[in-house]
């Protein structure tokens, strides 16, 4: 915290106790009033903790999760302002153990400091990539990586990687689930798998190391991205490319694979896009377990397939990044 952030919010914890506009008002009472917020401001930040601040704010009005300066809402409007680090550090703090889910995940209160999402940028909507404090949709695939919550999620429960995908584009956010599921490639109905896994997570006890693990996982990405956009390949894959590059490589250089073209398609997709074919209506749900699973744990055949496709779906599909065929974090 810097020595502006502290006075910025001293002026804020006055005008929310007394409206600056009214105690710098040229009457007689004004000079009273604002001394006596400012003893009150001063108190408030002078306090050893958060809780210890938060429970002098509560007792005088101040910090108001329905107000203006500290207000607990985790749609678009929590952008509209910038809101101060410090008193945001503090509320958020104190009520960290009652907030939901969704707020848990968008104050990202498994940080060391807990911040509101960053204010809409002063540009054109068309020139924002990614705004700050987030995780950006393109670092992001549809089915996290295998390993990246074990013991929290095991690799075989695709469900859930997907659901915790989607948590994890939650964090520093104000994105709409249904919006999280549409970017990541998922159907609309799947906006409510993130809730049904935060569910299951709590009743049995592990939410809290979750989520603590979905922001270690955020911060690791900031830190070191994939050389991958997910975001573009999910949009370049179309199906008429992804079977034209598998119709021009050769399987007979590997005989023994016993794989046909339509399911070594979506193989390729979603090993390209790091999706799952379930989630794909052209491939559907009849994509055979088996053939996921080959490319990534038992058949080298069946991966230099894969690999030798995607090098051709890359080519068709103009070169969306230049990553590798597939990633995991480090």
């Amino acid at each position: 915290m810097t020595a502006r952030d502290h006075l910025d919010a001293i002026f804020e914890l006055i005008d929310e106790d007394s409206d600056l506009t009214q105690v710098l008002a040229p009457d007689a009472t004004g000079r009273d009033r604002l001394l006596s917020s400012a003893r009150l401001a001063f108190e408030v930040l002078d306090q050893p903790t958060a809780h210890a601040a938060a429970d002098i704010a509560d007792r005088h009005g101040l910090l108001d999760p329905n107000g203006r300066h500290t207000p607990i809402v985790t749609d678009a409007s929590a952008r509209r302002r910038p809101h101060n680090p410090l008193l945001a550090a503090i509320r958020l703090r104190s009520l960290e153990n009652v907030l939901s889910p969704t707020a848990q995940l968008t104050f990202r209160l498994a940080s060391s400091m807990p911040r509101y999402p960053e204010p809409i940028p002063r540009c054109r909507v068309e020139e924002i990539r990614s705004w700050p404090g987030q995780v950006p949709l393109a670092v992001i695939p549809q089915v996290l990586w295998p390993g990246a919550l074990t013991p929290w999620i095991q690799d075989d429960d695709i469900p859930a990687r997907a659901a915790a995908a989607m948590l994890l584009a939650k964090i520093g956010s104000t994105r709409a689930w249904s919006l999280i599921a549409l970017d990541l490639g998922l159907p609309a109905a799947f906006a409510t798998s993130p809730s049904a896994l935060v569910t299951r997570q709590r009743r049995e006890g592990t939410w809290r190391a979750l989520l603590r693990a979905l922001e270690d996982l955020a911060t690791n990405l900031a830190d070191f991205p994939p050389r991958i956009d997910y975001s573009a390949r999910r949009w370049a894959a179309a199906p008429a490319l992804v079977a034209q590059a598998v119709q021009s490589i050769k399987t007979d250089a590997a005989p023994r694979i016993m794989v046909d073209r339509d399911r070594l398609a979506g193989l390729l997709w979603q090993t390209y896009t790091g999706g799952d074919a379930r989630y794909h209506p052209g491939y559907g749900t009849d994509a055979p377990l088996e053939a996921r699973n080959a490319s990534r744990t038992h058949d080298a055949q069946v991966a230099e397939l894969v690999e030798r496709a995607g090098e051709e779906l890359h080519r068709l599909a103009g070169h969306p990044d230049y990553g590798p065929l597939e990633w995991r974090p480090p």
